[in-house]
């Protein structure tokens, strides 16, 4: 007999296994106007901490403790030259490579 969780595993793709969920393990590298890269850890694989506190925290500041726990010191330096305007675009592109949907 098939549950109804096995059954709805099998017809939608959303709900998978847990194996089959697993965020990828390739860090995403981002690549600034000018030339320099920011290299980012794989969203999904962020710790549960992390996500933990910045449910605390406004937007803006849960963004930026977002940032700080995916790339290191390098990387942050060469965000902190970036446009305010960009951070949405990159955020996205850094989620999106992980393999995970952001609201809008």
């Amino acid at each position: 007999m098939t549950t109804s969780i096995e059954t709805n595993r099998m017809s939608d793709p959303a709900i998978a296994e847990p194996e089959d969920r697993k965020p990828p393990v390739e860090d995403f590298t981002w690549t600034a106007p000018d030339g320099r890269t920011v290299t980012f850890k794989p969203f999904g694989r962020l710790p549960v901490g992390v996500f933990r506190k910045v449910g605390q925290l406004d937007d803006m500041n849960a963004t930026f403790a977002l940032l700080e726990a995916g790339t290191d010191e390098a990387g942050l330096a060469v965000l902190d030259e970036q446009p305010i305007g960009e951070l949405e675009d990159i955020i996205s592109d850094w989620t999106a490579a992980s393999g995970v949907n952001t609201p809008e």
